[in-house]
């Protein structure tokens, strides 16, 4: 034994259990574990903690959003760390809690196209593909054409473009 020796003192914080008199923080705890799980709540409580239910109605049939209150990344997904140190997206931790686990291969797809969303019935499980097609056929994408290029819209960039250098 290392130390002074420890002495029953009261019960635990986080289980009621004894605790044994220390100098160190955890001191009205039993464990490490119960410390670390009194001052970093649950990953569910942490969760709904910054859901806000009052969304936005993108689609009636779907119902209002459920927007992610927390930190939002540059992309616009919500992002919070389950408590493993790693950062994961808002959508994909209320998949899994409340669907099961995403498959492999496999993306968590909104059909709400809200990219803070995290309500569980607007979400459904596909490919890369599936949900850049699907992104597409709704007219969102960036960076690139989200939709095939047509002979009109060519003609419409061209003239501006022309327009453009011809002003300088």
């Amino acid at each position: 034994m290392r130390g002074k020796p420890t002495i029953p003192d009261s019960a635990c914080r986080q289980c009621g259990g004894p605790v044994r008199k220390r100098t160190d923080r955890s001191s009205r705890f039993c464990s490490r574990q119960c410390y670390r799980s009194y001052i970093r709540p649950p990953l569910a409580v942490r969760f709904w903690a910054k859901v806000d239910k009052d969304g936005p109605v993108v689609r009636p049939e779907l119902g209002p959003c459920w927007l992610w209150a927390g930190e939002i990344a540059p992309n616009g997904y919500g992002r919070l760390d389950p408590g493993d140190g790693e950062t994961r997206y808002a959508h994909r931790i209320s998949y899994k809690m409340h669907i099961g686990q995403i498959s492999a291969g496999m993306d968590c797809c909104h059909r709400c196209d809200q990219r803070a969303c995290v309500r569980p019935s607007h979400f459904f499980e596909g490919t890369r593909r599936e949900n850049m097609q699907d992104m597409s056929s709704k007219g969102r994408g960036r960076g690139r054409l989200s939709r095939p290029l047509t002979h009109t819209m060519s003609s419409e960039m061209q003239n501006q473009h022309q327009t453009s250098t011809s002003s300088r």
